[in-house]
């Protein structure tokens, strides 16, 4: 019998559409950037479903990869392992930043030293055969000028090849339909230091580069919006066994660990999952203004959320603050199983 026993925390999920067009916000194109860690290769598994497919119309049309939880070509390596056991080796795959915008941050090995367990995959998908040529932010240029208002981002790592896109596409953020932001710390709590979480961590310019260029809010899903426990039960598919084996380094009795990754997936493919999805929000969270701190070398990556409107900004993001944990039991069962 395979088990998932991964740590999920009831916490924070966003929404990607208008809550008074429910209907739309699953449906359509998606990319998901991404630094696999066994963390991404459960919302990879999510999104890559057929029932995914079937039955929220989700379109996965490209992956690309960032450096973060583990180094570029693993974290490749890795994404088409997670393919493989999808039977989506359709999609293609892209190669991005190898290193944060100006910093030396070095990866953490939370998931062992290729960031998926450093198990033998037998018959592992050669990325000579299957990485595509382009690199990943010309992809992310590509496809989202050429599907303005279509494609959602899911933007699961360090915000690097999202910064470098907008930086070398202005209309980038305006041209996504929506954008989901897996990282940042909203009151204090960090993952890798006091008040800081690792995407942000990792490469605070860039995520300063991003919230600082939204026109429109970014659905924010922070790091302590699931900080309680719980453990999913028995599982029996390729995909859990998959997970298991990716998961095998982290020691199940720290539990600092939760699959915040799969949260954003849920949301993504089922919206009442958020505790906030019956606001007309833009993304059915909490709208507020926060600026990256980036000058400071030891809280480098924290969030400031403008709680209080001194700054009298319009709202760049929305926080997702709280998510049903039950949606997500049944989901995670019925999508993986």
């Amino acid at each position: 019998m395979l088990i998932w026993d991964g740590f999920f925390r009831p916490g924070v999920l966003g929404s990607i559409i208008e809550f008074d067009n429910p209907e739309r916000y699953a449906n359509g194109k998606v990319i998901m950037d991404v630094d696999p860690g066994a963390d991404d290769g459960m919302a990879i598994l999510l999104m890559t479903s057929k029932l995914a497919k079937r039955e929220k119309g989700i379109n996965v049309i490209a992956i690309t990869c960032v450096s973060g939880n583990t180094g570029i070509d693993n974290a490749v390596a890795n994404t088409l392992k997670v393919l493989k056991t999808a039977g989506r080796l359709d999609i293609p795959v892209y190669k991005g930043a190898d290193r944060p915008l100006l910093r030396n941050s070095t990866t953490d090995h939370f998931f062992g030293n290729d960031g998926f367990g450093d198990f033998n995959y037998h018959n592992a998908p050669k990325p000579m055969e299957y990485l595509q040529k382009e690199h990943a932010v010309l992809t992310l240029i590509r496809l989202v000028s050429q599907y303005p208002g279509e494609v959602t981002l899911m933007a699961l790592g360090p915000l690097t090849n999202v910064a470098l896109a907008l930086k070398l596409y202005p209309n980038f953020l305006e041209d996504l339909k929506k954008l989901v932001v897996l990282g940042g710390s909203v009151n204090g709590v960090g993952n890798v230091k006091p008040a800081l979480e690792f995407n942000f961590y990792f490469d605070p310019e860039a995520a300063n580069i991003v919230l600082s260029a939204a026109t429109k809010p970014i659905c924010l899903v922070p790091w302590e919006s699931s900080w309680r426990q719980n453990v999913m039960g028995p599982i029996k598919s390729p995909a859990i066994q998959l997970l298991n084996k990716a998961e095998r380094i982290y020691n199940r009795t720290d539990d600092q660990w939760i699959n915040a990754d799969s949260f954003a997936a849920v949301l993504v493919l089922r919206r009442e999952s958020s505790t906030l999805a019956h606001t007309k929000t833009f993304c059915g969270g909490n709208p507020q203004y926060a600026e990256v701190v980036v000058d400071c070398g030891k809280i480098g990556g924290a969030v400031i959320v403008d709680y209080a409107n001194n700054l009298k900004k319009n709202p760049n993001i929305e926080i997702i603050e709280a998510f049903h944990p039950k949606i997500y039991e049944e989901t995670i069962l019925r999508y993986l199983s």
